[in-house]
């Protein structure tokens, strides 16, 4: 059975899986998230947060104590269109932090994940599209001219090529952009 896009893996042991919460369902850049990570366990617990989309792209670790923080993310137009925050929480056993030389036993953990859209107001790319001649004939080639900023790169102009007739076939040229 295969996984929908932006679905979270998950090991199958729904135990350690716990809910993360975001006080909004969507950001622009300059917004600030606030996240919400619970802690489920009676102590205070270490917390690994990492940002990710594709890669880790940034990470903090935290000491949460009993019942949970909120956390301030400021977010950038770089975070858009969306980023996941997961956080994972780890408990150790009292008895091993009490004494080191008590016999090894495992750690609790939970694990959450959320997904955190941006909106890419940035990355949006504006194209202008101009014929000349102003009139034509049918079935001669038309030229049209585009220009185009966007995407944080400068402006940019380009060539499209639509002939005429039935088979209203375009090609263009490459636009260069700065």
């Amino acid at each position: 059975m295969g996984r929908r896009p932006g679905s979270v893996y998950s090991t199958g042991n729904h135990r350690q899986a716990y809910q993360l919460g975001l006080d909004r369902e969507s950001y622009k850049p300059g917004d600030t998230a606030r996240l919400f990570i619970p802690n489920p366990f009676s102590t205070a617990v270490d917390a690994l947060l990492t940002v990710e989309r594709g890669v880790v792209l940034e990470h903090q670790t935290l000491r949460l104590e009993p019942g949970g923080t909120t956390l301030d993310l400021p977010l950038t137009a770089d975070d858009a269109p969306n980023v996941y925050i997961s956080v994972t929480l780890l408990d150790t056993p009292a008895s091993q932090i009490a004494n080191p030389e008590s016999p090894i036993t495992m750690p609790d953990f939970r694990q959450g994940y959320i997904n955190l859209p941006v909106d890419p107001v940035e990355q949006s790319l504006n194209v202008q599209i101009t014929r000349t001649p102003e009139k034509n004939r049918s079935g001669w080639e038309s030229r049209l001219r585009n220009s185009g900023h966007g995407l944080g790169r400068g402006t940019g102009a380009g060539r499209v090529f639509a002939g005429g007739g039935r088979s209203g076939c375009v090609s263009s040229s490459r636009s260069k952009f700065d």
